[in-house]
């Protein structure tokens, strides 16, 4: 369980699973044979640590060098590997995350969802990043707005700004608003999301004071979802207030 679980779970690691201690140990034997490690002469668990063991079990400091070499042929012959399997999931993750966005930009929707019960990687991504979002609403430091001037040309000025949902995801990355919109319908949570995104838009507007017109505008938008909330007139007054 404990030194297969890595080749259950990325067959890639299945090279370095078998070469490795046929490596170990024929560096192992190769010392061993020209007399640079003695013979080991005493049992020792395999759960004695190295290079505890190795020591206890030659009899000799060359035994526990001999073990620390071997533990570091090891970590860099799989170290390729790991580069590799990262590459792999990370193509992947970004596949799934294509799928994910253009199924939350369709109206296409499985059991009453668009996301959360997709097959394969994308569903399964789906649901990491539901469940995430869920505590993301809880913080205070996850999700945040970046704010689009908009401009009018003729009067050469920025008369308002678009508030703008962002999630930087802390593996992940940026997810794509339209993906957040998404989840946060599937998961039930659309409300929360669209009262927190006001009540940062709100923050942020009485935050820069006197340092934009008393006239600007900041725009916010609403999931339909939200309309569709007998309450949703009272709540956004309460947050405007």
């Amino acid at each position: 369980l404990l030194f297969g679980l890595p080749l259950i779970l990325n067959p890639i690691y299945a090279i370095p699973f078998i070469l490795i201690p046929v490596v170990q140990t024929l560096i192992a034997y190769a010392a061993t044979a020209a007399g640079f490690v003695p013979v080991a002469t005493q049992a020792v668990s395999w759960t004695m640590p190295a290079p505890l063991s190795g020591y206890l079990a030659t009899g000799s400091s060359a035994g526990a060098f001999l073990q620390i070499l071997t533990v570091a042929i090891g970590a860099g012959l799989y170290l390729p590997f790991v580069r590799i399997a990262r590459r792999l999931r990370m193509t992947a993750n970004a596949k799934a995350m294509r799928t994910l966005v253009n199924a939350s930009e369709s109206d296409e929707a499985v059991h009453g969802h668009r996301l959360i019960d997709l097959q394969g990687t994308a569903g399964d991504l789906a649901n990491v990043l539901a469940r995430d979002l869920v505590d993301a609403l809880g913080a205070t430091d996850r999700l945040f707005l970046q704010y689009q001037p908009q401009v009018c040309v003729e009067e050469c000025r920025v008369f308002g700004v678009e508030a703008l949902l962002r999630w930087d995801h802390e593996v992940y990355g940026r997810i794509p608003p339209s993906v957040t919109v998404a989840l946060a319908e599937d998961m039930r949570v659309v409300d929360r999301l669209g009262e927190h995104v006001l009540r940062l838009a709100c923050r942020q507007r009485v935050a820069w004071g006197a340092s934009v017109p008393d006239d600007l505008i900041v725009s916010v938008n609403v999931s339909p979802r939200q309309l569709q909330d007998a309450e949703f007139d009272r709540k956004v007054l309460r947050i405007l207030a």
